[in-house]
């Protein structure tokens, strides 16, 4: 089994459970691989936008999606650099869930710990969306079909944490 001893250093009330543990299944490896699939896609869509992206670029947009503020296209990089880290992060933090998850009941049984493990997976994977949506944004800034897949991937940020914090407290019974 596949325990990341660095978040030993971080505790948790929540986690107080020491039999459970989270190994590598089927599952989630799928997610492994989709999340290196939203990373290499990020990467692609990022250097094709750099490398055709005036040397300023829209860098920040109001809530219609209408840019207010310029910079240079590194910022294109930079994003990238910022959802790699972050999609990783979390990906790896899924065999930890009580370390990203703060579930408004405690974590006590293994159903629960798969639910929270698999909403921490789910979620990396539309905040690699989220940034994919972001990085087109700023080179198609007239655009609005990047608004639509950033709203979407907000939207779905949002009902996957609630559906699945309900199911994490329905699971304590199991």
């Amino acid at each position: 089994m596949i325990r990341l001893r660095l978040f030993r250093f971080f505790k948790s009330d929540c986690d107080k459970v020491q039999h459970i543990r989270m190994g590598r299944t089927l599952e989630s490896t799928i997610f492994e691989i989709a999340s290196l699939f939203i990373i290499i896609v990020t990467w692609v869509v990022a250097v094709l936008m750099y490398r055709h992206a005036p040397e300023t670029i829209p860098t920040h947009f109001d809530l219609n999606g209408n840019p207010n503020n310029e910079g240079s296209r590194m910022v294109i990089l930079f994003i990238a650099g910022i959802s790699t880290i972050l999609t990783l992060g979390m990906t790896a933090c899924a065999y930890v869930p009580t370390y990203v998850v703060n579930p408004p009941t405690k974590l006590k049984t293994p159903r629960q710990y798969i639910l929270a493990s698999r909403m921490v997976r789910i979620i990396a994977l539309v905040t690699g969306l989220l940034f994919i949506s972001t990085i087109l944004m700023m080179g198609y800034p007239e655009s609005p079909w990047p608004r639509y897949l950033l709203i979407a991937a907000i939207g779905m940020i949002i009902v996957v944490t609630i559906i699945f914090t309900i199911l994490i407290a329905r699971a304590r019974k199991a």
